[in-house]
């Protein structure tokens, strides 16, 4: 006899719950609502007024899981797709023209993580495929670009359909939150000499919630200022702060957000000098969320202050006392009640629409200043040590001759293309 849908949805969420769910138990992890945990008190050093700045609060990432069976035509072509991507040595486009999405890319490789069978990508999202028999086998991770430009809102909205329309089986309870990291972006006028190494000796971390193996504090010290400090683990609850301006200019040439800061200050727009704006990020693993009762992201949304709060508890930055030893009594440093106040008394940024992210133009000045540093070791090279503009013209002649001639011209042009699909997506 055949089941129902109602009983195989019934039977699968039993299977999720004993599997995944927090232990009832008191022995290991209890399961609670954030609202009904008291946290101790913490004395508080207040800030003074117009030392920092708030500049705007968001989601960075999201990654959610999802219980669904795969259409059999959905797989077939992924199949396919992969074979190509493997063979071919470079990502494969699906040829696909979706309203909102666009197309998608299925990787030769998969992340770093492992068991993944089927890796897609685009500019907005990326789809980790693990099995597609088992359940829970898809999983999806919400690009950091993304989500400051169209918003989770939306985004969430466009990856429920997009998952819907893949599949061919649709529980009633078929979406679980993974992992999301939520931040707050600000300035100060005098980090650097508050972010100086010594801040380190007023980091708490209550014994009830002490770091485990391999997890604990981490640093970068740049010019005697923290460029970046890490309390805890992402396998659990990571708590970062970092330079955010820096972190822009030198890698993810995320030149937008400073529209999302001028929306709070005005003058960060057009001004030329981009420094001195922090970072602070909360990291929430799936474990971590699940010993809290936290399975979806509605929960998440109705005890997101309450989250936050616990999360600067366990993992805080005091002002040692002189006259106290016990850290657990010492105050929270100022910069911490300022950014306790603005998880909590701030709601999420508005997005801002589609930007296109300066990276292409990086890439094309790097690539400028590779072939510069070729055609002058070249030119040292040939002239044993003299370096002779006279072969700069002689040598691009050589390599125009060179690339035509080459076998594999066209192919490596798809492979490029491929490469640079979404290169203006950060």
């Amino acid at each position: 006899m055949a089941l129902s849908h109602e009983q195989l949805n019934a039977f699968e969420n039993l299977k999720w719950a004993r599997e995944y769910e927090a232990p009832l138990s008191n022995r290991g992890f209890i399961k609670y609502k954030p609202e009904l945990k008291t946290l101790r008190d913490v004395p508080e050093i207040e800030p003074v007024e117009g030392d920092f700045t708030f500049l705007a609060k968001g989601i960075d990432s999201l990654q959610e899981c999802f219980n669904v069976r795969l259409n059999a035509s959905v797989i077939e072509q992924f199949e396919k797709a992969k074979k190509q991507a493997v063979e071919d040595g470079h990502e494969i486009s699906l040829e696909w023209n979706l309203p909102f999405w666009g197309d998608f890319q299925m990787c030769k490789g998969t992340p770093k993580t492992g068991g993944v069978k089927y890796f897609l990508l685009n500019s907005k999202i990326e789809i980790l495929i693990s099995n597609t028999s088992d359940i829970w086998g898809v999983s999806v991770r919400y690009l950091s670009s993304a989500l400051w430009q169209y918003g989770y809102e939306l985004m969430r909205l466009q990856v429920h359909t997009l998952i819907k329309e893949l599949s061919c089986y649709v529980p009633e309870d078929w979406h679980r939150l993974s992992r999301i990291d939520v931040c707050v972006d600000f300035m100060g006028k005098n980090l650097n000499q508050i972010l100086k190494p010594s801040i380190l000796e007023g980091v708490v971390v209550p014994a009830r919630s002490r770091i485990g193996e391999g997890e604990g504090l981490s640093y970068y010290v740049k010019s005697g200022t923290l460029s970046t400090l890490t309390i805890g683990s992402k396998s659990s609850l990571e708590l970062q702060i970092y330079d955010k301006a820096r972190e822009i200019s030198e890698k993810s040439k995320k030149e937008f957000m400073f529209d999302i800061w001028s929306k709070s200050v005005p003058e960060l727009k057009n001004n030329s000098v981009k420094k001195g704006i922090y970072r602070f990020e909360m990291r929430f693993s799936a474990a971590y969320l699940r010993n809290r009762g936290i399975r979806t992201f509605d929960d998440f949304l109705c005890y997101e202050k309450e989250l936050e709060s616990e999360a600067m508890y366990r993992r805080r930055i005091c002002v040692p006392s002189a006259t106290d030893k016990n850290r657990s009594r010492w105050a929270y440093h100022p910069l911490y009640v300022f950014l306790r106040r603005c998880f909590c008394a701030n709601r999420f940024s508005l997005p801002i629409g589609r930007v296109v992210v300066g990276y292409r133009q990086d890439l094309l000045e790097r690539g400028y200043k590779q072939i510069a540093g070729s055609f002058r070791s070249l030119s040292v090279l040939k002239n044993h040590g003299i370096f002779n503009e006279h072969d700069l013209g002689k040598f691009v002649k050589l390599v125009w001759s060179e690339l035509f001639r080459d076998k594999k011209h066209l192919e490596k042009i798809d492979k490029a293309r491929e490469r640079y699909k979404f290169v203006d997506a950060a």
